[in-house]
This record gives C-alpha cells, structure tokens and sequence, in this order.
C-alpha cells in the first residue's frame, strides 16, 4: 500500500525538477505532420537548388567570362574548407537541443546555447584570420594573374567575413533543428535561393562585375540569421546571449560528438 503513494512523490518531484528551470518550451508537435513538413521543405530546397544551379551555370559563364567564373569558384571553394573547423559541435548542439526540449528544461537550453554562441564566436575569428592570411598570399599559392589575385582578395575577404559571422549564429538554426522544425530553415533556404538568384541576374544584366556580384549576394543574404533568431525565440524562449554558462554542458557535448 505504501508503494503507490511512494510513486506519486516520485512523480510530483520530477514533475517539480523538470519545470523549475523554465517555462515550457512548446507544445509537444504532431509527429505526422512535423515530419512531411521536414521531409517535403527538405525535398523542395534540394530540388529549388539544383534547377536553379542549371540555369545560372551557364547564364554567370555568359555574363563573367571563364576566368572570372573560375576565380569565383576557386575562391568560393576555399571558404568551403572553414566547415571543417566545425569539429562536430554542431550536430552535437542539435542533440542537446532536443534533450533539453525533451526535458523541458529551459535554463539548460540557454546555457548551452550561450555556450556554443562564444565558442562558434572564436571559430568564426580563428576562420577569418586564416582567410586573411590566404587572401595576402594568394598569388603564392595559385598561378593567378595580378588582376585576379587583386579581385581574388576582395572575393575572399566578402565570403570570409559572411562564413565568419555566421559560425555564432548558426546556434540559432541548430536550436530551430534540435526542436524538430527544419521545415523553417527550409523556408528560409527556400527564399534565399531564389532572392540571391535574383539578385545575380540584376547584377550581371546590368554590366557589374564578379565583386559587385558577390557584395551583392552576400548584402543579400546577411539577414538569413536574423530569421534564425526570430525561430528559436519563438520555439525554444532561447531569450538572450549571456557569455559562457554552461562550461560543463559544453565539456559533455564536446564528448557526445
């Protein structure tokens, strides 16, 4: 007789531990629609990209010439590599975003996020440092033609900075994932990729070089995080950036991955 009542303060208690930290941080989702909305967002911007990737191929070789096209891509390929100093904090923040979604535990979710805010902060810093170091040695590195090593560094420095910044604030998007709503940056994928082919159209249609295309481009698609920001407020009360507050949780997501 006295195990039932045992059970029930069992349960009060964890009922108590779970919802002391926070408010709740969303209604639990229906699973068969998250999912069709995950999976048909996922299928939409892979397929808005690859016909937008045809057509623009050819249309950018017209308008940039094969040796500008080319020190695009050459530069623009550079700046792919910084991915890599990633070091899998990012899949790993996705999966403490869901545990503590799970957990209902508010408090843990901002210290984590806080947490990877400044360490993405430092990768981004360390990122564009290395792009600097690159776009003042370019021409040691590749046979490229004083023009295009001088075109070349403001086309490297422009992404850099982007790729930079956007390391921090792609904590927001990693929350957006971890609570199960890809369909959103979907969305914003979605219109991105039509926005910024817009854009390259007008650029090059009206007489603009590769600089001007890619200052355009990059001016065009800077506010992409502020729509991450906006999401994860909105889904996970992630209310603000406080410095580094959960070193531990840190340690064991830096473990998990």
């Amino acid at each position: 007789m006295e195990r039932p009542a045992i059970e029930l303060e069992h349960r009060k208690a964890v009922r108590v531990s779970v919802t002391k930290s926070g408010p709740p941080i969303s209604n639990p989702p229906n699973q068969a629609k998250l999912i069709f909305q995950n999976v048909s967002a996922n299928y939409i911007v892979t397929g808005t990209e690859l016909f937008l990737g045809i057509f623009m191929l050819p249309f950018n070789v017209a308008h940039l010439g094969q040796s500008a096209y080319g020190l695009w891509i050459l530069v623009a390929s550079i700046t792919m590599y910084f991915s890599m100093l990633d070091l899998g904090y990012g899949v790993a923040q996705v999966r403490f975003a869901a545990k503590y979604r799970a957990r209902g535990d508010a408090q843990a979710l901002n210290e984590i996020t806080s947490t990877m805010f400044c360490v993405f902060g430092v990768i981004g810093l360390v990122a564009f440092l290395l792009a600097l170091f690159l776009a003042v040695n370019l021409g040691k590195f590749f046979p490229l033609t004083t023009d295009q090593v001088k075109i070349g560094r403001v086309v490297l420095l422009c992404l850099s900075a982007y790729v930079a910044l956007g390391f921090p604030f792609s904590v927001f998007g990693g929350i957006v994932n971890g609570f199960q709503r890809t369909y959103l940056n979907g969305i914003v994928a979605f219109v991105t990729a039509i926005v910024v082919a817009g854009v390259n159209v007008i650029v090059l249609l009206s007489g603009y070089g590769l600089v001007e295309l890619v200052a355009a481009t990059t001016l065009v698609i800077s506010p992409t995080p502020l729509t991450h920001i906006a999401f994860s407020r909105r889904f996970a009360f992630v209310q603000r950036i406080s410095g580094v507050n959960g070193y531990a949780r840190s340690q064991d997501s830096a473990s998990s991955s």
